[in-house]
């Protein structure tokens, strides 16, 4: 039969059965107390029609409202909540004790407290992860005297996940930095376990998205945590698996980013530039966030023989309306690598912070071997003695090239090509590249020519190996320097001094010392080894002949600071040997002795040889005549010269014309004792043609005039004029000239005019372009007299008709002289 229990439910009992029997309570949301009746329904035998009334009293209670029946945990340094909240109003306050089933898994809130009078707001209850494993939680209500006195109510299950294994849960993370964290699961995954990043919030840090767990894999992985802004950020490690056991994990890794400090340029490349600030690079920063207080900035370079900065300190100031900016200066030093790092220290948000800074590449160098410059026409090359190697110079002088050696100081690691650019390259033309081999720090030659004085810088520029991008600005200074006026020869004669006069071409700046010195100086000394130039002054040197030859003779100024420094210049000197002064080196033979018209004796001439120096022995010299049917020498009869020892002394060589019209030459030899004189210069003998005239003695009347006839006794081979002159112009006056055509015979007239009583004599020489009249002579050919005359008292005679003076007028007529 069934049992029906009148508000409740029925429950069926077997014939025989004596129970107990349950019967289900449902509560209805209702709250309060009713009473249940048992009516019994279809039963025979004992308990047919069997009713008990109000035998069962059932109270029903308030409850609880929690937000989650199940909850996974997760090892996290924040409590995980949920919460509680009553669904009735208490008619009095209740205590809520929450029991925890394990508390070596979670640790878990122990109590609620709802007033009476604001009882309908939800109530949170913080459960801490403390090992994995499982737990129930479970409420009972205190409220004496009030309706929720005894409930119990509700169970939470939680489910408390292991530990992700982290190496590293706080991390630091400063600007630039990147931080490693070694991740791994709490156990060995049956099935692939992927690990899933996010950040919250998303900006802060950059990690990778997923890490992959193959199965059965009990290692760990690397997550790499990059800066890329300042703030706090949680990593969330979300494990997904087909292994339960490991599904739904969770690690937490917490990052606190620091501010930090922007810099204009975070990696730099500094080169070489010897002589100029171009190398020295000038950085700027600023904090990323306005300092809350004084910031104090200490900057470091990791190696100062590398690179070197200034200055090495700054201060920002706090709360400034805009980030301050400020700079340092890099300074080249040598190759290498270096760090600028730095450390920022306050009593605020600045405080510790360090990461980051500039790094610096020192690009490879290079070092000037040396240099050598030579001038026009010198025997050697020179260097300059004040070389520098770090800051080298180059010399180059008027109209030659000058070299300088560069080498790198730094092993090549490839095969590096150099550009080599100039800053004026009107001044010099140059080598434009270079190349240094691999492994190679064998030098390399730049050669230099001169185009204009003036000054310029060479830069060297690498491209290749470890020197890309190397650079040595301005590093070569080159100086294409003035000259001097001097002469580019000089002769001396035997044991002379030579003053040698040095003025700049160009105004000098400063003074310089010129040092003189002598390719050969057993053939000449250097009276004046050092002379010093002045401003708008002149210096003057002094050489000396000792031994007969040639040699050269250099100048070179030193005077740092002056635009003459290492001007160097070269004179070739001859050196002569004892010689002869010859006092003609062109002789005149007339057809005629002493150039007369006609005579019996021919012409003649002399020409006399003298030693210029004392001879230290007698010698001889023979006269040779290259032509004998022109020419004869008839002084000295055997054409020897003989000189004795120890005097001066000269001899006369005549020649004598032959009646042939030509040329014939003269020329000198020492056959014993070859090499001790200097060269005689050889003399050119002309032996002319003559003249015809048609009188050779004129007499001239007072005031009258005369005239004679000129002829050639030989057609001229070109044309010929003849010139003429009075031995006294006083007395008489000739013609200038007349010309006679090439080949012409026909005399021509010469006329001359009295000036006054006496005697002169015409003369007369010829110009021609041939040897046979250009040169030709007559002297005194002509003898004028001028006569004396008588005077008259009048110049014009009136004689008067008769009988006027008896028709007679009187003259009269005196002599000139007594």
């Amino acid at each position: 039969f069934n049992m029906t229990w009148i508000r409740l439910s029925s429950v069926h009992v077997m014939q025989g059965a004596a129970g107990p029997f349950a019967v289900p309570v449902d509560h209805d949301g209702s709250v309060g107390a009713f009473s249940c009746s048992l009516v019994t329904r279809g039963a025979t035998g004992n308990y047919e029609d069997v009713t008990a009334m109000d035998v069962l009293h059932v109270s029903m209670l308030p409850g609880l409202d929690v937000s989650v029946s199940t909850l996974h945990l997760q090892y996290s340094r924040a409590p995980t909540t949920f919460t509680v909240r009553l669904d009735t109003r208490p008619t009095e306050d209740v205590i809520l004790h929450i029991d925890n089933s394990d508390p070596s898994v979670l640790n878990a809130t122990t109590s609620l407290f709802f007033s009476s009078s604001s009882w309908d707001s939800a109530q949170s209850v913080a459960v801490t992860w403390m090992a994995g494993g499982t737990a129930a939680l479970s409420f009972r209500a205190d409220s004496p005297g009030g309706n929720y006195q005894d409930v119990v109510c509700c169970e939470v299950r939680v489910v408390a996940y292991p530990r992700m294994r982290v190496s590293q849960s706080d991390v630091v993370l400063q600007k630039n930095d990147v931080v490693n964290v070694s991740i791994g699961l709490p156990t060995v995954s049956s099935q692939p376990a992927v690990v899933y990043i996010t950040s919250q919030p998303a900006g802060l840090v950059a990690v990778d998205q997923s890490i992959l767990f193959p199965a059965s894999d009990s290692s760990t992985r690397v997550l790499s945590i990059r800066y890329l802004s300042h703030g706090s950020a949680t990593l969330s490690l979300n494990v997904t698996s087909a292994d339960s056991s490991l599904d739904g994990i969770v690690g937490y890794v917490y990052v606190s980013a620091f501010p930090g400090f922007t810099f204009s340029r975070s990696a730099v490349n500094l080169f070489s530039c010897p002589r100029s600030a171009l190398c020295n690079l000038t950085i700027e920063f600023y904090p990323d966030l306005i300092p809350d207080q004084l910031v104090t900035v200490l900057l470091t370079s990791s190696d100062d023989s590398v690179v070197t900065l200034s200055p090495r300190s700054v201060v920002f100031l706090p709360n400034s309306t805009v980030a301050e900016r400020k700079s340092f200066t890099l300074f080249y030093q040598s190759p290498g690598f270096a760090c600028i790092s730095f450390a920022a220290t306050s009593l605020g948000n600045y405080n510790e912070i360090s990461s980051g800074g500039v790094d610096v590449r020192a690009l490879p160098d290079f070092r000037a071997v040396e240099s050598s410059f030579s001038s026009l026409n010198n025997w050697a090359t020179d260097k300059p003695v004040d070389f520098d190697v770090a800051h080298p110079a180059v010399y180059v002088q008027n109209a030659t090239t000058s070299q300088i050696s560069i080498a790198p100081t730094a092993v090549p690691t490839e095969d590096v090509l150099i550009s080599i650019t100039n800053s004026n390259p009107d001044v010099v033309s140059h080598t434009s590249t270079l190349r240094f081999a691999r492994g190679s720090l064998q030098a390399q030659t730049i050669s230099l020519t001169f185009k204009r004085y003036g000054s310029c810088f060479l830069s060297l520029y690498g491209r290749g190996g470890n020197y890309d991008g190397a650079t040595w600005q301005d590093g070569i200074a080159v100086k294409a320097l003035p000259t001097f006026v001097l002469p580019e020869r000089i002769t001396l004669d035997y044991h002379s001094d030579f003053e040698i006069v040095i003025r700049p071409s160009l105004p000098l700046i400063g003074a310089v010392n010129i040092s003189v010195s002598v390719q050969f100086p057993d053939r000449m000394s250097v009276v004046t080894p050092t002379v010093q130039l002045l401003e708008n002054l002149t210096a003057t040197a002094i050489v000396r002949h000792l031994s007969p030859d040639y040699t050269r003779i250099k100048l070179l100024a030193y005077g740092p600071g002056s635009n003459y420094n290492y001007v160097e210049q070269i004179i070739i000197a001859t050196l002569n040997y004892p010689g002869f002064s010859l006092s003609a080196t062109t002789l005149h033979v007339q057809r005629w002795l002493n150039g007369s018209i006609n005579g019996g004796a021919r012409g003649y001439s002399d020409v006399f040889l003298t030693p210029n120096f004392v001879p230290t022995s007698s010698f001889v010299i023979n006269v040779e005549n290259e032509n004998s049917n022109i020419i004869e020498v008839t002084i000295p009869s055997d054409t020897k010269l003989e000189y004795p020892t120890g005097t001066i002394v000269s001899k006369n060589v005549r020649v004598q014309h032959k009646g042939v019209v030509g040329r014939s030459v003269l020329s000198f030899s020492t056959p014993a004792t070859p090499g001790i004189i200097m060269a005689i210069p050889v003399v050119t003998v002309l032996a002319h043609a003559g003249f015809n005239l048609s009188q050779t003695a004129v007499t001239v009347q007072r005031r009258g005039s005369g005239k004679v006839t000129l002829i050639l006794d030989r057609p001229p081979q070109s044309d010929t004029t003849v010139v003429f002159s009075s031995s006294n112009p006083a007395v008489l006056s000739v013609q200038p000239s007349v010309l006679f055509y090439k080949g012409e015979t026909i005399g021509q007239t010469v006329r001359f005019e009295y000036v006054s009583p006496g005697q002169a004599f015409i003369s007369f020489i010829s110009q021609s372009l041939n040897d046979d009249y250009n040169g030709a002579a007559a002297y005194q050919a002509i003898t004028v007299t001028c006569k004396f005359g008588l005077i008259f008292d009048k110049s014009t005679v009136y004689v008067p008709a008769p009988p006027t003076a008896g028709g007679v007028t009187t003259l009269g007529v005196a002599l000139e002289t007594a």
